[in-house]
């Protein structure tokens, strides 16, 4: 891989009305959006490789996993994410993966929310034909224990 490192910061912020909703309110509208970004494709920076959003994407996005607002608030700037987030690192496909699924593609992004610096963390599954964008996650920085002081 290049020296990449990313220098363009998205920013987005979350919707006023968004904080009102429920859980499977903010789902809807996450799977909403979502599904507008279908079929689109977008080239990575760091990489060179196409990556591309599918129906199974918008259902990952939506419906598998935790939703809360900063995650959703990245939904409508994804492929600007994809474009310009560093690689990471290579992670070996689970058994429930699908069976074209040869491992994921993990990167790392910052993003402006609500004025406010965030690290995200996007996972792109690598299949024989193609890549395809699989999630995201806001602020999933595992912290090591700390020592207690004397």
């Amino acid at each position: 891989m290049s020296q990449y490192r990313q220098n363009i910061i998205p920013q987005t912020h979350i919707p006023e009305e968004w904080k009102a909703l429920t859980s499977k309110e903010l789902r809807n509208v996450v799977m909403e959006i979502a599904k507008g970004l279908v079929y689109e494709k977008v080239l990575n920076i760091d990489t060179g490789i196409e990556i591309e959003f599918s129906v199974t994407n918008a259902r990952k996005l939506a419906r598998g996993g935790a939703i809360y607002l900063k995650k959703a608030s990245l939904v409508p700037i994804l492929p600007e994410l994809v474009k310009v987030a560093d690689y990471s690192n290579f992670g070996q496909r689970k058994e429930t993966d699908n069976p074209e699924a040869l491992g994921v593609l993990n990167f790392k992004a910052k993003c402006i929310i609500d004025g406010k610096t965030e690290h995200v963390r996007l996972s792109v599954q690598f299949c024989r034909r193609n890549k395809f964008f699989y999630n995201v996650e806001v602020n999933k920085i595992k912290l090591l224990p700390q020592k207690p002081r004397r």
